[in-house]
């Protein structure tokens, strides 16, 4: 599975209903487990960013739809970095 982490901002509707927050993220970790991925963390930031997610997908095109629906919803803004453990990152450095 591919590993991304996605830093998250508060929208204008996100942060006026920021009390529902908790109940959005259980549902994008539903919705992930539902395409065959799995959220492995999620944090509420203060700083740059509101929170952050990391999560597995089974492919880029699974975890870009899952991303583009979430944004759709008008409650966060998400940037997205894919992320590679250290076995990962050694096979890319041998290639």
């Amino acid at each position: 599975m591919t590993r991304y982490i996605s830093l998250l901002s508060f929208a204008t509707r996100g942060i006026e209903e920021v009390a529902k927050s908790p109940k959005r993220a259980a549902d994008f970790r539903q919705e992930v487990e539902k395409f065959g991925g799995k959220v492995i963390a999620q944090y509420w930031c203060m700083g740059s960013c509101d929170g952050v997610v990391i999560f597995e997908a089974p492919d880029e095109v699974t975890a870009t739809s899952l991303l583009l629906k979430l944004d759709q919803l008008g409650n966060v803004k998400t940037q997205t970095l894919r992320a590679y453990d250290e076995a990962e990152f050694q096979a890319i450095l041998q290639r």
